[in-house]
């Protein structure tokens, strides 16, 4: 007996039905979608890595170079909101140089979010202060927040030496931000330092009072 060819209407070369292949582009889209979620996920997530690790380097930066700088000064002034930003001025000896003594005058500008410095000459008659040199950038401290960015705790029996109290709030241009909060003590200070004695919260006795407060 001659078998007989099957009756199939679907050949071996027929391809996909248009059901199957709307059914597979679905599949796929929604395969697509999840994928492109985890990745937008996974880049804002190392953004924010990035970003906090910067401020994080900023941050230590700065402490390094307030460190260096308190600890060899020679007094403290008590630190002041001027306006919507603050002040703190101490002074300090040359001694890579002529030893003559000078003044620093770091500025919390909540306008530019910035961190500044600048120095001048401690000496009688007009002087002239460098040029604002920026320490650090996205510096967020409000003018009256609590704490201050700068605290300084005078000398007595327990703690021989002033002491600067910092506490600043560094942020990365995404927002994204670390704090810079640390004890600095000035070691060329003692009890009878002349800004270690106080009236209303005011040294009797400042020093680094030639330029002012802008």
């Amino acid at each position: 007996m001659t078998p007989q060819p099957r009756n199939d209407d679907r050949s071996p070369d027929g391809g996909f039905t248009l059901v199957e292949l709307i059914v597979a582009i679905g599949l796929i889209a929604i395969l697509f979608s999840i994928f492109s979620a985890g990745v937008v996920v996974m880049v804002h997530d190392q953004d924010r890595t990035r970003s906090v690790a910067d401020a994080a380097t900023q941050a230590r930066k700065v402490f390094d170079t307030m460190d260096k700088a308190v600890r060899g000064a020679a007094a403290l002034n008590q630190p002041v909101l001027s306006g919507n930003d603050w002040y703190l001025e101490f002074l300090t000896s040359d001694v890579k140089n002529s030893g003559a003594p000078f003044c620093t005058q770091w500025r919390v500008d909540t306008a530019t979010q910035t961190l500044q410095q600048r120095t001048w000459p401690n000496s009688t008659g007009t002087v002239t202060a460098t040029p604002w040199l920026v320490l650090a950038t996205n510096v967020v401290n409000k003018p009256a927040a609590t704490p201050p960015p700068f605290t300084v705790v005078v000398a007595n029996s327990v703690n021989v030496r002033q002491q600067l109290q910092v506490n600043l709030s560094i942020t990365s241009p995404t927002g994204h931000g670390a704090g810079l909060v640390s004890t600095l003590v000035a070691r060329n200070t003692t009890t009878a330092t002349q800004t270690n004695v106080l009236a209303g919260g005011v040294p009797i006795n400042p020093v680094c009072t030639q330029v002012g407060r802008p």
